[in-house]
């Protein structure tokens, strides 16, 4: 896993993301008519040059991503039955496509001889559920798929947005904000620049602001690409409930129903 960022304006990015190279557009051709349904047809589709990293994604980097944000990925999630009509039940677990080359290869068109649906393996397991990355905290990151990727860009992009707080942590409730805060963690990994309070942030943060404001225009772009999947995938149940602002509101709505008794 590599990341990637779309350039809309290759040399001014370029030279932002001196670490990043440039990977020029072009068309290509798209799907498949000889294998699932749903990957036909073969069409041509059109792609932006994109900026992406030199290097891969470390197993060391993915851990501390994990550690600050407590992603799950796709291979650790069981799938869901409704999205695999007909599959075996006993198929229906996490698990990753591990390459496991036989010691003698029959059809080479054949690729389940060289793949292996594993239970047990996942990023943390990248061989099966007996192996581990103890020793190899600088080589790739596996078994991680799109949505695991966009989730890892988006945390370590040179900027983050934020349109809500939580000053107290993930143990603290959920404070609005009056604008979008705006902190290139790159620069600011700690997140110590900002809107002056207190000891932290300066008047500077000001202009600063609002030479960078411009790139709020973006977000709006992707969180209206985000808003569309609600359309297909609607939401089926509130958010997880555990949090300090949902204890109160329950500690309040219970003395208010013995007052009186």
């Amino acid at each position: 896993m590599s990341i990637a960022e779309v350039s809309s304006s290759p040399g001014d990015r370029c030279q932002r993301h001196a670490d990043m190279r440039l990977i020029a557009g072009g068309t290509f051709r798209m799907g498949s008519d000889r294998h699932y349904p749903e990957e036909a047809p073969v069409h041509r589709v059109a792609v932006e040059g994109f900026l992406i990293d030199r290097t891969p994604v470390t197993n060391r980097q993915f851990k501390d991503f994990v550690r600050a944000t407590g992603h799950v990925t796709f291979a650790e999630i069981p799938p869901d039955a409704n999205n695999y009509p007909g599959a075996l039940p006993h198929m229906l677990y996490a698990g990753p496509l591990v390459f496991s080359p036989p010691a003698r290869t029959g059809d080479l068109g054949d690729w389940s001889q060289w793949w292996q649906f594993m239970k047990g393996a996942d990023w943390r397991h990248p061989y099966g559920p007996k192996s581990n990355i103890n020793v190899l905290e600088y080589h790739p990151v596996e078994h991680v798929a799109y949505s695991d990727a966009f989730a890892f860009a988006v945390r370590l992009d040179d900027f983050k947005y934020r349109f809500t707080d939580q000053p107290g942590g993930w143990l603290g409730g959920t404070v609005k904000v009056d604008w979008p805060i705006l902190t290139n963690i790159r620069l600011d990994p700690f997140e110590r620049t900002g809107l002056p309070n207190g000891d932290k942030g300066s008047l500077a943060f000001y202009n600063w602001f609002a030479y960078e404001f411009w790139r709020f225009q973006f977000v709006q772009q992707e969180v209206g690409k985000l808003a569309q999947t609600a359309i297909e995938f609607p939401p089926m149940q509130k958010g997880a409930s555990f949090n300090l602002e949902a204890v109160k509101a329950q500690i309040e709505k219970a003395i208010q129903s013995h007052t009186g008794k």
